[in-house]
Order: C-alpha cells, then structure tokens, then sequence
C-alpha cells in the first residue's frame, strides 16, 4: 500500500530546506478545557473591572454632576470594557493555538506565545523538583498546572498552566522517574 503524501524523515526535509528543529508533531497541546477556563477567569476580571469603573464614575457623578467630562469617561470606559469582554471570549482560543509543549529524554520544551514568542527549555539534569497545582476554578474544569523547580535563583520555576489534570500529573510522574535516571553515585 502506498500513499501519496511525501515523508517527512529528516533527510527529505533536508533536501526541502525546511528542516525543523523541533517537528511540530512531537509538541502536544495543552487541554481544549484550558479555552472555557482562560474565558471563565478573563470574565471574571472584566466584571471585577465593570463593577470598579463603574463605581468610580458614580463616584466621579455625585460628585461633579452630570457634565462633557462625565459623558466622555462614560464612553470611554464603556468601549474598554466592551473590548476586555471581546478579548476575555476570543483571545484564549487564539492562544491556545501557540501554546504547546514536549518531554523527551533530554527535557521539557515549552512554546508560548502570540506576539512575544517564548520557547522555554528546561534540561532534566537542572530539575530540583516538580510540583502540580490546581486551583478551584481549575478543579471544575479538570485541569492542573505543572511547576517545574531548577537549579539557580533567577527563573528558577518553569510553569505549564492549560494542562489536564491526569496529564499534569503523569508529566511530573515522567520527569521525576527520568530524573532518577541521572543520579550518579
């Protein structure tokens, strides 16, 4: 049986020039839960935020009365926090298609990023420890976040949020156990 879509080994994609570093197939993504809960948290904030404009512009009114400067905080207060709710429902599904991630055998690397890029690499050989958290929010939606604690004082925690609980946990498992591996006596 043969197919008719070209392969992919490393010397096909030599001879291309779009040799990849990273091949986009051993990155993984985080959970599709992650998109409700990033929209669920950005909600909150946007109300938190509503509720604070909107005290301060009756603040603002009772004490000022009703003027030109009233009606264009009014409106401009209005159109932000229009555009915090838009973001608060779009802007995690268009994350979540820049964010993933990979565990191999030399460590964990990170993609992040819409406009500022970030791959972050942690060798298994600077990992301390790895911890999962879950928040209340983050329980409810069956997802954890995976805290990864390295060797030296500055950025010395690497954080993977989106992830699902079960995999949080069986990543931590996975660097742990590999991480045993390098101990020498």
């Amino acid at each position: 049986m043969t197919t008719d879509h070209p392969t992919t080994d490393a010397a096909t994609l030599s001879e291309t020039g779009r040799e990849s570093v990273n091949p986009p197939e051993l990155f993984k993504k985080l959970a599709p839960a992650n998109i409700r809960y990033e929209q669920l948290s950005r909600a909150i904030t946007a109300t938190t935020l509503t509720v604070v404009a909107t005290i301060a512009l009756l603040i603002w009114w009772l004490n000022n009365g009703f003027d030109t400067a009233w009606l264009l905080l009014l409106a401009a207060a209005s159109i932000l926090l229009v555009f915090l709710f838009v973001m608060a429902w779009r802007w995690p599904t268009i994350s979540y298609r820049h964010n993933s991630w990979k565990l191999d055998e030399e460590g964990l690397e990170i993609h992040k990023g819409v406009f500022w890029k970030h791959q972050i690499s942690v060798p298994l050989g600077r990992v301390q420890h790895a911890d999962v958290s879950q928040g209340p929010i983050q329980r409810s939606f069956g997802l954890g976040t995976l805290i990864i604690h390295t060797a030296g004082t500055q950025n010395s925690s690497v954080v993977l949020s989106g992830l699902s609980q079960t995999t949080a946990t069986e990543l931590r498992d996975q660097i742990i156990s590999q991480k045993r591996g390098d101990y020498v006596v």
